[in-house]
């Protein structure tokens, strides 16, 4: 297969071009590798994501059966891809063809749904969170989950999203030992904070490595309506010291200070 200084193949160039007839006639030709990496490691397909290229992603899909798993130099996916470039139908598209691993890690082991997550793309979300076989758990290199990234973003309609599955632990604690409370307890994310309290299943009293709560956090940070939300549980234990010494009440002082 003749390719150019970037090892890039015709098929690739006309796949990034989105030139539907060149790209059949190519493949009908036999000649073209469908999955011919060039320089960076991208295949044709992973240059007709990028460009939107939905026909020829199409073609390539069904006729030459592309490898939807592989991997570029920056260890993205044909899905991850779509993810970040927005491309809903184009995910739909892999999503359909049943042999994509949604689940496949990425750089940093995040996943095609933690990209989604943090993009705050609520569409694709709902197309991974209906294809079931989704790990909504899935934590990347950090220990974060996708409920604890949409929370740390304030990503308010894709914690929703999450928690209506039914199979989110909410409870889950990164590398850091912070929870999806923890975290938009600091941010201030009152509306996030409310959601995951109203599941009736979250630990308001879990303390991260450094020995902080949600309550210490957001006593810390001065955001009175996450401070009230919390304290409104009743399930509070106010006066749990965090590694350095310091309750809630005392941290809320030295801000006012």
């Amino acid at each position: 297969m003749v390719t150019d200084h970037f090892d890039r193949t015709p098929l690739s160039w006309a796949a990034e071009k989105g030139h539907e007839a060149v790209v059949k006639l190519l493949l009908e030709a036999e000649e073209a590798d469908v999955n011919s990496p060039d320089f960076d490691n991208r295949t044709p397909l992973y240059w007709a994501i990028v460009e939107g290229q939905e026909g020829v992603v199409k073609l390539l899909l069904e006729t030459a059966k592309a490898d939807v798993n592989f991997r570029d130099s920056d260890g993205l996916t044909p899905l991850s891809l779509a993810v970040l470039n927005g491309r809903e139908v184009i995910v739909k598209l892999l999503l359909e063809m049943g042999e994509v691993d949604v689940n496949l890690e990425g750089s940093n082991g995040v996943t095609p749904l933690s990209l989604a997550v943090v993009e705050g793309r609520e569409t694709i979300v709902m197309l991974f969170l209906e294809t079931r076989t989704v790990d909504v758990n899935l934590g990347d290199s950090d220990g974060a989950t996708p409920l604890s990234l949409a929370a740390v973003e304030g990503h308010e309609a894709v914690v929703k999203l999450l928690l209506k599955t039914g199979r989110v632990d909410v409870n889950s604690q990164d590398s850091r030992g912070r929870t999806a409370l923890s975290w938009a307890a600091e941010q201030g994310y009152d509306a996030v904070v409310k959601l995951l309290l109203e599941t009736g299943n979250v630990n308001v009293n879990l303390k991260d490595l450094d020995g902080r709560t949600p309550l210490s956090w957001a006593a810390m940070r001065g955001h009175d309506t996450v401070t009230r939300l919390l304290l409104g549980t009743g399930k509070l234990e106010v006066e749990r010291k965090d590694s350095e010494g310091s309750t809630p009440k005392t941290q809320r002082r030295r801000r006012r200070c």
